[in-house]
């Protein structure tokens, strides 16, 4: 069966339709995180953002809850979205906390919206020069780092792929979640000029590295759609070309870095306290709506059992950074984040925060209960994240 980004669009359509029926007040626009241009009909899943105007912890739950519950609808609707439908928008923030990110995050930049209801975000994504702000370049220097080793084992493994795309998933993998996002990234800052999309990457690469048949070779695999088959001998051999490819654009990159000016130490570190405490915010409100559908899709048409194990992860990862950001750092107290607490949270909470770490530890085996006893607690939980945040990390961003 053949997909077409006409299917992913539709799947944007339909949740902002769901939101908008089932959350009353709520007018959510519904983004890619990848301009489309990026996906690829079938390999890709559809990493989504929800963007609305909500005022309480009882709406951004329900914002989330609107995010499975729509995927459940179009799961049991179209079994062959299964792959596209991996989970249901795992970051779901407002409008103007978009844009407090977007000066500090590039990829906010790459959003696309193509469901709901249009915003002023719209404009303001329209209307960005292709140069980077000073902090997107830092941000981009220190993110560049991920790429320097092809981790095979991070990418997300070929499950919920329907059969006809399972023999080309290798090159697929290689080149979409390692090298292409690490030309990407750097193609735009050594040009100092956005680059939108994974695949225009290839065409900006030439001006940066000299490596012309083997991105001739590169151009010719995108544009089959990556539908090569290679052997694994092939796939290694190609591994070592891109690799010496990132290590040349890594020297560029570092020579770049060294040379932008110097960021103010206390602004740098309050921007950044700033920045990983609202992705972590619009991280953790979009796990719930994950974890309802991961409970509910039948096993018959999804496998999410990789996906399960993940999930609790993630919540841990996006946990820990967001208190992170709320604990003053002290090298001596250096150590698990849940045993530094005591000194931001009282009694009562410490207790929510401490069940919350258990239903999620070991993350391993996330089976149908645990889920239930996660889902239980959380409503509670994603409470005191939003209290915690609008108190303490919210006030900053009109700091001097």
């Amino acid at each position: 069966m053949k997909l077409t980004l006409d299917d992913y669009r539709y799947i944007g359509t339909e949740l902002g339709r769901y939101i908008a029926e089932h959350v009353p007040g709520i007018d959510a626009a519904i983004y890619c995180k990848h301009h489309l241009g990026t996906l690829t009909p079938g390999f890709s899943d559809h990493d989504l953002r929800s963007v609305a105007d909500a005022s309480d912890a009882e709406t951004w739950l329900a914002l989330s809850r609107a995010g499975g519950e729509s995927y459940l609808e179009l799961l049991e609707e179209a079994p062959h979205y299964a792959r596209i439908l991996e989970h249901p928008p795992g970051f779901i923030c407002s409008p103007d906390e978009a844009q407090q990110l977007l000066p500090l995050m590039g990829e906010v930049r790459d959003w696309e919206r193509i469901g709901g209801a249009a915003n002023v975000l719209d404009d303001v994504l329209a209307a960005q020069p292709p140069q980077f702000t000073q902090a997107q370049q830092h941000e981009a220097c220190g993110k560049f780092k991920i790429y320097l080793v092809p981790r095979a084992e991070q990418f997300d493994p070929p499950i919920n792929l329907l059969p006809e795309y399972l023999p080309y998933y290798p090159v697929y993998g290689a080149l979409s979640h390692w090298f292409l996002p690490a030309a990407k990234l750097a193609c735009g800052l050594l040009r100092n000029a956005w680059v939108p999309t994974k695949p225009a990457a290839l065409k900006v690469l030439p001006e940066v590295v000299d490596s012309p048949e083997l991105l001739d070779r590169l151009n010719a695999i995108v544009v089959a759609d990556y539908r090569v088959q290679m052997s694994d001998e092939e796939c290694a051999a190609m591994a070592d070309e891109l690799l010496e490819v990132v290590y040349e654009l890594r020297d560029k990159v570092a020579a770049f870095c060294q040379q932008l000016p110097e960021q103010d130490a206390a602004q740098a570190a309050r921007q950044q306290r700033l920045r990983y405490a609202l992705q972590a915010l619009a991280g953790i409100r979009g796990r719930f709506g994950i974890a309802v559908f991961f409970r509910h899709a039948s096993p018959d048409l999804f496998d999410g059992e990789w996906l399960r194990m993940h999930l609790g992860e993630e919540i841990e990862a996006l946990s820990t950074q967001f208190f992170e950001t709320l604990v003053p750092y002290k090298h001596a107290d250096f150590g698990p984040i849940i045993q530094r607490l005591d000194s931001v949270l009282n009694a009562s909470a410490l207790r929510l925060v401490t069940a919350l770490y258990d239903a999620i530890t070991p993350p391993d085996d996330m089976n149908d209960a645990r889920l239930d006893v996660l889902m239980a607690i959380w409503p509670e939980y994603a409470a005191l994240i939003e209290e915690e945040y609008r108190a303490k990390i919210a006030p900053l961003w009109d700091g001097d």
